[in-house]
């Protein structure tokens, strides 16, 4: 099923494996373009970074937004970007979140969202998938859901493109520098001792213009963080 929302085209297919391996699919077969955005009931295959399994339960929205960039050159921004987008999204039904570095989002100390970015380049475009998982009906144990705010699927993507055009805009005409500064602000345990996954701790102080962490050690020394998990 396909409809159109603001400038972007939604299909909606009630099962598959992965949302972003079917946006692939779909492109490579001249079926899914620049701002389409591919809806599943569930997935059977869904995952987060490192390959995880992302728990699919009935209700809840799991979807890919595929866009065409010029180049994939500092590509991770737009998964703070992302962050930013949701969090902005989420604000319109009156709910106030946090951003957990590098791509999940925190609403009562418990993730509500993840956000897996996954790139391609395909007769000679880039495409970036953004695939996001939010739990609006239901959770597991260590995460949230928005069951309480009863947020239809639909009303929620009607929000989310339109703020999404806005922050691609703001992006590409101001570059990331005022996505860093936003993210910032909403940024889960910025200042603030943290342990990442690699056992490493710290006070987490700031990001660079890459988006990278910058983890400072008792020894005051600064450690640059590229692709570590912040634990909750």
């Amino acid at each position: 099923m396909q409809n159109i929302i603001g400038n972007f085209t939604i299909q909606h297919f009630q099962e598959t494996g992965s949302s972003n391996d079917l946006a692939f699919e779909l492109i490579k077969n001249n079926q899914a373009f620049n701002k389409h955005l591919i809806i599943t009931d569930k997935q059977l295959a869904g995952r987060g970074r490192y390959d995880r399994k992302w728990l699919s339960f009935p209700g809840n929205l799991y979807f890919s937004t595929i866009i065409t960039v010029k180049d994939l050159d500092n590509i991770y921004n737009y998964s703070l970007l992302t962050a930013c987008i949701l969090g902005s999204t989420l604000e319109k039904f009156q709910i106030k979140t946090k951003y957990k570095w590098p791509n999940d989002i925190i609403f009562c100390d418990r993730k509500l969202a993840g956000i897996l970015l996954q790139m391609q380049n395909i007769n000679k475009i880039n495409y970036l998938i953004i695939g996001i998982g939010l739990n609006l009906k239901d959770a597991p144990d260590y995460a949230i859901s928005l069951k309480e705010f009863n947020i239809s699927r639909e009303d929620f993507l009607e929000e989310f493109t339109k703020i999404f055009d806005q922050y691609l805009t703001k992006y590409q005409e101001f570059g990331f520098l005022p996505i860093k500064n936003e993210w910032k602000k909403n940024s889960y345990k910025i200042g603030e001792e943290i342990k990442l996954s690699n056992d490493k701790e710290g006070i987490f102080t700031d990001i660079d213009d890459d988006g990278n962490l910058l983890l400072k050690n008792d020894a005051g020394k600064i450690d640059k963080i590229l692709s570590e998990e912040v634990f909750v």
